[in-house]
């Protein structure tokens, strides 16, 4: 996004804004902090050069253009009220960072730190398959986007319980993990039957090299 367009969606979203919190101070006798906190997240989707549209509703909404499909963010007793269409649960809580649980979910730490091929790989991401996801950490959840920025292919054949540990021997190859099953040799995956560890053996722009 040029930084012309950018200034222009800051300006269009303060405006919004601004109008989300006098309504929430008209409608409620105390101030509703999740407006604020909602307004800030679209600014900093702005910041990162995606589109936004703030919907003034109860709970919060905000429309956000990934690579030319509308999605909308909200916080989870908004998912299923009918109004939001390709669903991205944001959160409060810090923990999980990701999840999968028919829709994806996000803490609020990792919806701040996502940046546009973040937001990009979860909003073409597959579901998992077999099994829900459940990703604890921020910094797992952002190695776990990495990877499957980097082979969307390989993602769309493990099982969800593999997800994690595989992006981990992405991101340092040469690592030994333990797993309950071998991970699939033909992208570059070895595996030990005695110790029931695998490691990955090939290097991308991503990896970070053994010193």
């Amino acid at each position: 996004m040029d930084p012309q367009r950018q200034y222009a969606q800051l300006l269009t979203l303060w405006s919004q804004g601004s109008k989300m919190f006098r309504r929430a101070q008209q409608l409620s006798d105390h101030w509703d902090s999740q407006w604020d906190a909602w307004w800030h997240l679209g600014r900093r989707l702005v910041e990162r050069g995606l589109t936004v549209v703030p919907v003034p509703l109860t709970p919060p909404y905000l429309l956000v253009d990934i690579e030319g499909q509308w999605f909308t963010l909200c916080p989870p007793k908004g998912a299923n009220t009918g109004v939001a269409h390709r669903v991205i649960v944001v959160a409060r809580d810090d923990v999980p960072a990701l999840r999968w649980d028919g829709v994806w979910n996000t803490s609020w730490s990792l919806a701040m730190r996502l940046g546009r091929h973040g937001w990009t790989t979860l909003g073409s991401a597959p579901p998992p398959l077999e099994s829900p996801l459940c990703v604890a950490t921020v910094d797992q959840a952002l190695t776990l986007l990495g990877a499957m920025r980097r082979k969307p292919a390989l993602f769309r054949q493990l099982s969800a319980q593999h997800w994690i540990v595989a992006a981990a021997l992405m991101r340092h190859p040469g690592l030994r993990l333990a797993t309950a099953s071998p991970l699939p040799a033909s992208w570059g995956f070895g595996y030990d039957p005695l110790t029931h560890e695998a490691w990955w053996e090939r290097q991308d722009e991503d990896s970070v090299q053994k010193r």
